[in-house]
C-alpha cells in the first residue's frame, strides 16, 4: 500500500486489498519513527511492518483435473465462525500518531489472488505472495480454493494444526 506521492504523513494509505490481480502486488507498508534531535548524529530508526506476507507455493497438480490453466486461488478460514479476525481491510496509517486506523465495514476473511479470464498456466511449481494483515490461525486452520479456467476447483486445508500460532 505504500505511495511514494503520500504528502499528508497522518494519512497513510495503509489498505490490505481482498483481490489482488496479475501484476498489482502492493508494496508493503514500513513504519519508523524516533524523537528528533537537535545534534547531527545517525539516529537508529526500528522499521515495523504493518502487514505479514501470505507466500503460498504450489504444483500443478492443484488444478482441477480438466483444467488447462489457474483463474484464481482463494485463502480463505476453513471454518469462517471461528476466525474473528480479518486478512484483508481498508486502513490509513498516522505516523504522527502511530496509529493504524481500519475501517470495520472493510475488514475481510479472505484473499482471492485473480488471474483473469484466460488464467495462468502452471508448469511445475508457482509462488505467488501479496500481504495481508497480521493473523492468528483459527480453529480448522486456512482453505486455499484453486479454480481453473473452466470453473472447477480444488479446495486444500494448511495450517490446521497451528491452531493459535500467530502471524504478524
Amino acid at each position: 500500500p505504500y505511495d511514494p506521492s503520500a504528502t499528508d504523513l497522518s494519512a497513510l494509505n495503509a489498505d490490505i486489498p481482498s483481490v489482488v490481480g496479475v501484476g498489482n502486488v502492493p508494496s508493503p507498508l514500513y513504519v519508523a519513527s524516533n524523537v528528533s534531535s537537535s545534534v547531527v548524529a545517525p539516529i537508529k530508526l526500528n522499521f515495523q511492518r504493518m502487514t505479514c506476507t501470505l507466500n503460498l507455493k504450489f504444483g500443478d497438480d492443484v488444478l482441477p483435473s480438466e483444467s488447462t490453466a489457474l483463474k484464481s486461488v482463494l485463502v480463505r478460514p476453513a471454518q469462517s465462525e471461528n476466525f474473528t479476525g480479518g486478512l484483508a481491510y481498508e486502513a490509513v496509517y498516522d505516523l504522527y500518531a502511530g496509529t493504524l486506523n481500519i475501517d470495520p465495514q472493510s475488514v475481510k476473511k479472505e484473499i482471492m489472488f485473480d488471474f483473469g479470464e484466460s488464467g495462468v498456466a502452471i508448469d511445475g511449481y508457482m509462488d505467488i505472495y501479496c500481504e495481508a494483515a497480521p493473523f492468528t490461525v483459527p480453529e480448522g486452520g486456512f482453505e486455499i480454493v484453486f479454480t481453473g479456467v473452466d470453473g472447477n476447483s480444488t479446495t486444500v486445508t494448511v495450517m490446521d494444526g497451528e491452531v493459535s500460532k500467530s502471524y504478524e
